[in-house]
């Protein structure tokens, strides 16, 4: 195997990579020895054995010269008694610290000076990207300013013009300073929302914002829960859970948010029908009615409640499938805010199998068996759902997460 050359990397000689940089700088092959060679050659003389001094072969000038060119202390700017840089070190320009504490100190001293060498970013921003700070600012204000008025039709069109807004030649990030769920209070809202006329804008903009002015929220109607759950869903296919940013908003912040819509949504709809139920019966109260009558009503209303409790179980059922294909695969099955909101779901469940129990209609003879064998039933699934919530807050105590005060009995029993 040939001798290396001391002052030559490895990676320049035939050990190395065969590149064509190392081909260039590498040495070059023996020229096999003829017969007249040898009898040029003096056996007898010196110079046989060592060469003079000026016939050194310099293999490479930019590594074998002076000593400044050669020490490496020398080209790293360093003293003999301090740490040379690491690699690629010196065939690589040495990068400064991003954690240097006198970074900022020498930028300013750099921009302070006159000429100054030296231009904060802020300061030597295009003026075409100046202009579209200026513009989307405006439009985030204008967005907020409808959302006071309860104009959610005004504030979806500002919302939708600043997704579609350019700023550095990237566009707007939905996830970015909460503008996720500002898109989702919107969608949820919207249709139920009339548009403000150009005179009232302007009348509210004359008189100003005052603390005693409270403005009537919009009702939510079907169309605004089903749009919204599917904003939700197209968010958590778009931006799902990735190993690599952990910290990022992704699917994790996204499934609490559209499984307490679900929630509120089934919450919502059973207030309505409850209203609208306390009003029949209350009209039904004040007229006149035998005693039979009164009685086959007041069994009618029942009835009515059970059904409107089934219709809100048969939604949480259908919930709680839903959380629980979630919660079987990492990371979800240990993120503390996906297991509280399906230990509350249970406890949710286990309420509604009680209240959801239809009276029979069959003669007094069966009634009352049939009765208290659905009672029985949802009983047992009532406990059933009650042990699922005592393992999901057992899990979010093991997790370090919080147990709130009010089931924390769940688990000490």
């Amino acid at each position: 195997m040939p001798s290396r050359h001391p002052f030559i990397p490895v990676w320049q000689t035939d050990a190395g990579r065969q590149t064509v940089r190392a081909k260039h700088y590498g040495f070059g092959r023996k020229r096999k020895r003829t017969q007249e060679d040898e009898d040029e050659e003096d056996s007898d003389s010196p110079e046989a054995y060592f060469a003079p001094p000026d016939e050194v072969p310099r293999a490479n000038t930019r590594y074998i010269g002076d000593t400044e060119r050669t020490d490496p202390y020398h080209v790293a700017g360093l003293s003999s008694d301090e740490t040379l840089p690491p690699p690629p070190f010196p065939h690589a320009a040495l990068k400064p610290s991003k954690n240097d504490p006198n970074a900022d100190g020498l930028r300013q001293e750099l921009s302070d000076l006159n000429p100054p060498l030296y231009v904060p970013e802020n300061e030597a921003e295009d003026p075409s990207t100046s202009l579209r700070r200026h513009h989307l600012n405006v439009l985030t204000t204008l967005m907020h300013t409808s959302l006071l008025r309860g104009d959610y039709v005004r504030a979806g069109r500002a919302w939708g013009m600043i997704l579609r807004t350019d700023f550095k030649t990237r566009g707007i990030d939905v996830r970015s300073h909460g503008r996720w769920g500002i898109g989702a209070e919107i969608l949820l809202r919207r249709d139920g929302s009339a548009p403000t006329r150009p005179d009232e804008a302007a009348e509210a903009d004359e008189r100003g914002a005052q603390e005693d002015d409270v403005v009537p929220s919009p009702e939510i109607t079907e169309q605004g829960f089903q749009t919204a759950r599917e904003y939700y869903e197209r968010l958590i296919l778009q931006y799902p859970y990735q190993k690599f940013a952990p910290n990022a908003v992704n699917a994790l912040s996204f499934y609490p948010a559209m499984f307490g819509l679900t929630i509120y949504e089934a919450q919502e709809k059973t207030k309505r029908a409850l209203a609208r139920l306390e009003t029949a019966s209350h009209d039904d109260t004040d007229a006149t009615y035998p005693d039979e009558d009164q009685e086959d009503e007041t069994t009618s209303r029942a009835e009515d409640f059970a059904a409107i409790k089934q219709h809100e179980l048969d939604t949480a059922l259908r919930l709680a499938a839903k959380m629980d294909e979630v919660l079987i695969s990492p990371p979800y099955d240990k993120y503390i805010p996906l297991l509280q909101l399906r230990g509350m779901v249970a406890l949710w469940v286990a309420d509604l199998h009680e209240d959801a129990v239809l009276p029979s209609k069959s003669d007094e003879a069966r009634a009352e068996v049939d009765n208290q064998r659905a009672r029985d039933l949802a009983t047992e699934h009532a406990l059933a759902e009650r042990e699922k919530a005592r393992s999901c807050f057992r899990k979010v105590k093991d997790g370090g997460g919080e147990v709130p005060e009010a089931v924390a009995h769940l688990i000490r029993g």
